[in-house]
């Protein structure tokens, strides 16, 4: 079963080894044609009357305001651009579970769903994402918001988690702020340092500019990792160097950031999704530590509640937003259920193998170890997690059975030999 998710940050497209193709929203239509996802990105500040960013949030039928070559509403560009993830994808895709903006309301869902049948594929489940990287998530009973970022928008998806199923009770648009919003602000602050360091002004024509925002990213994910980064721009013979660092960046984004500190309180706890806690400096200015929704919470919840999700008319599927959770009983994990072994464990979007003679979690002595029925866990399991669950000894498991350790949230996975095995 293949997983489609619809987010203007990314149209993304998993099959049963992990995500296969994941596609910004964005548009440029060029005198050879429409093009989508990164290519679009790298094109847009060279055609920035041609470039196109909403139509996954707007989705509707109204004339676009500029000509788009064959596409005549947003939801036309969404039918071309899901085309060609599907053409990236490099196999073909006859049957996808859904997961859809908690924001999305009745319109857009219909449009959503004939665009995603228009091209070809059967909708076997339509389903919240929200609240299923909820349940992905295993979070503890209670109230949670979880944040989304969207390129033009700042999202909360309100979740209560009872005992026995995972429930939307709301959504709401904390900002009219979003990516876009920030990496334009980044980029003139950045242009103003390097004019002032080097009298270099990358703005100063849309060659530059585009390379100013295509350097972005990088700069951004090297101060994930460093306190500080070197940006560097080269223009001909030339190479110009100015300082950045986190606490910079983060005086641009002060209204974001305000945003999201503002939904910090006692009646409910807080997940931000994986986008938003990368950025610069964000973490710091928080008044607790946020639990965060790495993307393949998302297909972890999908795959633990499939029959939940699963429609029985796959032309007519209705948009859950009730989920159960923690269905099976942490001692028989595998005893119902026909997913294989795992063979790699998955952390901060890494699979490591796991090896033949066992792989400890944590820094106590909880294990993974191999036995006569597969994998199980051993040792001290004193705080450790297994789908929401305080972990049992010697319990069997299988892939997609999510583990939490400390705040370490890791998934056991299954790949199939030839898709990365190593």
């Amino acid at each position: 079963m293949y997983l489609l998710e619809i987010n203007d940050l990314a149209v993304t497209l998993s099959g049963p080894n992990g995500p296969m193709v994941a596609s910004p929203g964005v548009a440029v239509a060029h005198r050879d044609g429409l093009h989508f996802g990164a290519d679009a990105r790298a094109r847009a500040r060279r055609n920035p009357r041609r470039t196109f960013d909403r139509f996954w949030e707007h989705l509707d039928q109204q004339p676009l305001a500029e000509s788009a070559g064959p596409a005549r509403s947003h939801a036309d560009l969404a039918y071309y651009h899901l085309r060609a993830v599907l053409d990236a994808a490099g196999e073909p895709v006859g049957s996808v579970t859904l997961a859809v903006p908690a924001e999305y309301d009745k319109s857009r869902l219909a449009l959503a769903l004939g665009v995603v049948q228009a091209c070809g594929l059967e909708v076997a489940g339509l389903v919240c994402a929200p609240v299923a990287a909820a349940v992905g998530l295993d979070l503890e009973t209670g109230h949670w918001r979880l944040l989304g970022l969207r390129l033009h928008d700042l999202i909360a998806a309100d979740i209560e988690v009872g005992p026995d199923s995972v429930t939307l009770t709301g959504c709401r648009t904390l900002l009219r702020r979003g990516l876009v919003d920030l990496e334009n602000r980044w980029a003139g602050l950045i242009a103003e340092r390097f004019v002032r360091d080097t009298r270099f002004d990358p703005l100063h024509d849309a060659d530059t500019e585009q390379r100013l925002h295509d350097a972005l990213d990088e700069w951004l994910t090297a101060l994930a990792d460093a306190p500080a980064v070197r940006a560097a721009m080269r223009v001909g013979d030339r190479e110009y160097h100015v300082p950045l660092d986190a606490a910079f960046l983060a005086a641009g984004a002060e209204e974001v950031y305000r945003a999201v500190a503002a939904e910090f309180t006692d009646r409910a706890g807080v997940v931000l999704d994986a986008r938003l806690a990368a950025l610069p400096g964000l973490r710091e200015q928080l008044p607790d530590a946020p639990v965060v929704c790495p993307p393949e919470a998302l297909a972890s919840g999908v795959h633990a509640a499939g029959d939940a999700i699963r429609a029985d008319d796959p032309q007519a599927p209705p948009f859950v937003t009730r989920l159960p959770r923690g269905q099976r009983d942490a001692k028989t994990a595998a005893g119902s259920t026909d997913r294989p072994a795992p063979t790699h464990l998955l952390s901060d979007g890494v699979a490591t193998p796991l090896p033949p003679d066992g792989h400890a979690l944590g820094g106590g002595s909880a294990r993974l170890e191999p036995g006569d029925d597969g994998w199980c866990l051993r040792g001290d399991l004193d705080g450790l997690r297994l789908n929401g669950r305080p972990a049992a000894a010697d319990t069997r498991l299988i892939a997609g059975d999510h583990l939490v350790v400390g705040d370490r949230q890791m998934w056991l996975i299954a790949v199939a030999p030839g898709h990365g095995q190593a």
